[in-house]
């Protein structure tokens, strides 16, 4: 018997049946002192989904719901916010572009309406960020709460949304 399958297989299991497995080239094992001949990954992986219980996904779904709410909160703060600062912008520039106390004042009144409409922005884009972050990282952990495998939520389409404007 090969040292190494007398290491992982125990003495009952002869080498013969450990090659195949060793080389790579069947993507199988055998499974010793069972009926069974072998069983192939495939087969283990679709067993491990098909286990997945209505109780973890609707767990997930959950999740993935509060999630959603979260971030659509975030975006209609946002919006409110960046609509707001256009408005607040409008009507600072028509009231400087409406003084009548000479250039310099204009200007200065010009350079505040623009300031003020940078920092507003700034600030909306800062607190959609954290509240997108936020809302991401709850669902990590409720969906971690769930137990349900990695297959089962959409992590991997995150980068799609919106990211910072």
């Amino acid at each position: 018997m090969h040292f190494l399958a007398s290491m992982f297989l125990g003495a009952a299991v002869g080498a013969a049946s450990f090659i195949p497995f060793l080389h790579g080239g069947v993507a199988s094992s055998t499974r010793p002192n069972q009926g069974l001949a072998t069983t192939t990954m495939a087969a283990r992986y679709q067993a491990s989904v098909a286990s997945t219980t209505a109780a973890t996904i609707a767990c997930v779904g959950s999740a993935v719901a509060t999630r959603e709410q979260a971030i659509d909160t975030a975006e209609t703060n946002y919006t409110t916010a960046v609509n707001g600062a256009y408005s607040t912008r409008a009507t600072t520039l028509a009231a400087a572009y409406s003084n009548t106390a000479g250039n310099s004042a204009v200007r200065l009144a010009v350079k505040a309406a623009w300031q003020g409409f940078a920092s507003s922005t700034k600030s909306a884009q800062k607190s959609w960020r954290t509240a997108r972050a936020s809302a991401w990282q709850t669902f990590a952990t409720a969906a971690k709460a769930c137990k349900a495998p990695s297959t089962l939520t959409d992590t991997s389409d995150m980068s799609l949304e919106m990211q910072g404007q």
